[in-house]
């Protein structure tokens, strides 16, 4: 891992920029292995055809979303010892294993609608689990630094560690299942064993953290949700950002949830590839990082976020041309720029999407990272379950079988079509399109200072403001708004 070169990251806390790490493989191994193998798990395994899972599926992301901002109010005003946010983490760390078991180790009760509920039910355990983890860690990355850059480097090592997650939670199972068998024994047993690592990933994080820098939220949360959609879009930045996140991540989830049809039906390989798939991905992703890091503090974070978008959506389109034909090498050097090109994108919407929260405490002097946390997880939900609808219904229309064995069969022609545009070109065309959103967003970190001392002196008076806007305290003092350090 690349040091960083920014103090006032560091200064965070060496031991909570790695829970941070940590926390973040976590919840990204326990997202993936849903993401790349359950749909494929339901429809091979469970003979649900492709429309039903992908619309139980869909149901239960929305869900999911209506639980964020519900987290996110919940651990905006909870006050415990633990401070607001430590006590979601450890009951998501306990729930979060069991959903993942429960949700391949799926016991004979026939294929009708109990089948059903019991996957809907598994689902939602998982999602809310999550939500319970993500949304008050997120809240934390804004809580922890106040510096423009710095977040971004605290940023980078999280994604490090999300990168790291996305190896156990997409190419271990893979693995696994060649190793075991692509039957549903192999499946509970796989899950048996992502069950325990991602618990003891989650468990460690929680003593780590009691060290990091919190803050006291003084104003009412806006507890319902139409409030929370309020305050989110009187932010514009926030609100160009969601946009465009709505329509990046709907290309992403369509492609995730395709690559396992892919590797068996178009590539026709094995599951062993479909694991290494994420090798080279993870590859290019960390080689990546501290190039974007460093052109993002050349060209601002916007320019940067926008020249990956486009190589991002070029590299994808790639696949139109991908078959059986294609050596491991090929194959692993497409995935591997991809992987480059994508850690660029999810490193600066992540540091962009944190610069408009933070723009929202300079001008208002609340504390509502929570809110803003919890209402850009329900997008993600949203845009996940859009993602699932289109591709459970593209293979629907277009002719895939269901089946029970959990190998290979021959798919029509259709079918196999439907399969690359789900995992081609959607997600090519996602990028592009929100390049095109992004031309009203132009936060950049001279705005962030210029408005920082009028607005703070506005609320909490002129004295406070040198407390206020430096970059970041050391991790074992508790952060307080501008208010509180001068009661």
């Amino acid at each position: 891992m690349a040091r960083s070169s920014d103090p006032s990251a560091l200064d965070t806390g060496k031991t909570v920029i790695l829970a941070f790490a940590i926390g973040a493989a976590a919840m990204n191994a326990a997202g993936q292995i849903v993401a790349v193998l359950v749909l494929r798990f339901l429809t091979d395994n469970l003979a649900i055809s492709a429309g039903i899972a992908a619309a139980l599926f869909a149901v239960v992301k929305i869900y999911d979303g209506f639980v964020d901002p519900f987290a996110g109010y919940l651990s905006d005003n909870t006050k415990s010892r633990w401070g607001r946010r430590l006590p979601y983490l450890l009951l998501a760390s306990v729930t979060m294993p069991v959903a993942i078991v429960g949700m391949f180790a799926v016991p004979d009760i026939g294929n009708g609608v109990l089948l059903l509920i019991y996957v809907g039910f598994m689902l939602a355990l998982h999602g809310t689990a999550y939500s319970l983890y993500s949304v008050p860690a997120s809240a934390m990355i804004v809580e922890v630094c106040d510096g423009y850059h710095a977040r971004s480097t605290i940023l980078a090592y999280r994604t490090y560690g999300g990168f790291v997650g996305q190896v156990l939670g997409s190419s271990v199972p893979p693995w696994l299942l060649q190793a075991w068998g692509a039957g549903r024994g192999g499946h509970a047993a796989m899950g048996w064993v992502m069950g325990g690592i991602v618990f003891a990933l989650c468990i460690v994080t929680i003593p780590m953290l009691r060290s990091a820098r919190a803050t006291v939220n003084e104003a009412r949360h806006p507890g319902r949700f139409v409030d929370q959609l309020k305050v989110a879009s009187r932010n514009r930045p926030f609100r160009i950002m969601v946009f465009v996140h709505v329509i990046f991540m709907i290309g992403v989830a369509t492609a995730s949830v395709s690559n396992a049809y892919f590797t068996r039906y178009v590539l026709q390989r094995t599951d062993a590839w479909l694991g290494l798939f994420y090798v080279f991905l993870t590859a290019g992703n960390i080689l990546a990082v501290p190039v974007w890091l460093r052109l993002s503090k050349r060209f601002d974070k916007k320019n940067t976020y926008v020249a990956a978008l486009g190589l991002y959506g070029l590299a994808v389109l790639s696949w139109v041309f991908a078959g059986p034909h294609e050596t491991l090498w090929v194959l692993g050097a497409r995935v591997t720029v991809i992987g480059a090109m994508m850690s660029g994108v999810v490193l600066l919407a992540a540091s962009m999407l944190t610069d408009a929260v933070r723009y929202d405490y300079v001008t208002t002097g609340l504390r509502r990272e929570g809110a803003f946390s919890g209402f850009m997880s329900f997008v993600d939900k949203v845009s996940n379950a859009a993602g699932l609808m289109i591709m459970g219904t593209t293979l629907s229309v277009m002719g895939y079988a269901a089946s029970t064995g959990g190998a290979a069969q021959q798919q029509s022609t259709g079918a196999v079509m439907a399969i690359r545009i789900c995992f081609a070109i959607i997600p090519a065309l996602a990028p592009l399109l929100s390049i095109l959103l992004l031309k009203g967003y132009n936060l950049t970190e001279a705005d962030l200072e210029e408005m920082a001392v009028p607005a703070l002196s506005e609320v909490v008076g002129p004295e406070a403001v040198a407390d206020a806007v430096l970059a970041c305290q050391p991790a074992h003092h508790a952060a307080r708004t501008p208010r509180e350090a001068r009661a």
